[in-house]
């Protein structure tokens, strides 16, 4: 069974595995506790039988709107719902918040997410040039929450 949850410090090895295998990035360990610290909250997982197969990041950048970070699922798990649940739970959280809007950054090459985040309810908002460490750029997208 697939629970959605917050975020647990024993999940931390977990979800760095993941980014390192989607995303081929690595960030320091502190910044995922930092940001879990700052927000609890907007820190959520998908927790297969104790097996971590998605998560969404995220932190509020300021009044009234939250920032997704970083979302991702196992690509096993691609089609099951996972990303839409967890990005449905990190709407409530920023509801809760009483943020107005989510804004992200998506590579301009990742058509799957672009495609997801628009089924979504998020549109183009702006671009930004070489924002990737491979020197990739990046759309910024936006949605209102409510």
């Amino acid at each position: 069974m697939i629970v959605i949850r917050r975020f647990r410090a024993e999940d931390l090895s977990q979800v760095v595995a993941l980014v390192e295998s989607i995303f081929r990035e690595h960030y320091e360990i502190p910044m995922y506790m930092n940001l879990f610290s700052a927000w609890p909250d907007g820190f959520q997982v998908a927790d297969h039988d104790g097996r971590i197969v998605a998560f969404l990041l995220g932190m509020v950048s300021g009044p009234a709107q939250v920032r997704v970070l970083l979302l991702a699922v196992s690509p096993q798990y691609w089609g099951h719902g996972l990303g839409t649940q967890l990005l449905w739970t990190f709407l409530r959280a920023g509801r809760e918040l009483q943020a107005t809007s989510v804004t992200l950054e998506v590579r301009v090459s990742n058509h799957r997410a672009l495609s997801f985040y628009q089924r979504l309810g998020f549109t183009i908002t702006g671009f930004i040039p070489n924002y990737y460490k491979d020197g990739e750029n990046a759309h910024v997208m936006e949605r209102p929450i409510g």
